[in-house]
């Protein structure tokens, strides 16, 4: 038996489930810290001292439409959806998959991915 693959094995398993541990600890913390969604936070943007509404009205709508088509409004959305993933209480369900995700994928090719060792070249 290889005893330094083993170790080797060992220590990114205790990486991966330490990077899960950390992940679903800090998206807790997050989600209870995070503020209500009623708060009426996100409903409004301000810049440069002036109010914008998050939402966006009909003559938006419309205007992306007449400049960039279905195409654009599609890409606005998308925009809207993913800035929304990274505030409040989304992002800690946000965090927990990226935490999931990645403590699974190192569990994953750790384990059950084999590469070749160059290091054990007989000649």
């Amino acid at each position: 038996m290889n005893w330094k693959r083993a170790d080797k094995q060992h220590r990114l398993n205790l990486i991966s489930a330490a990077i899960l541990l950390v992940g679903l600890v800090s998206a807790l913390v997050i989600y209870l810290a995070a503020p209500a969604e009623s708060d009426g936070m996100q409903e409004y943007d301000i810049v440069g001292g002036h109010m914008y509404p998050n939402v966006p009205s009909k003559v938006y709508t419309h205007n992306l439409e007449l400049y960039g088509g279905k195409m654009l409004l599609l890409t606005n959305d998308i925009g809207h959806w993913f800035y929304g993933l990274w505030y409040g209480k989304s992002l800690a369900v946000t965090i927990v998959w990226i935490s999931i995700i990645t403590a699974g994928a190192i569990f994953f090719f750790n384990n059950y991915v084999t590469f070749e060792d160059e290091t054990e070249d007989e000649c």
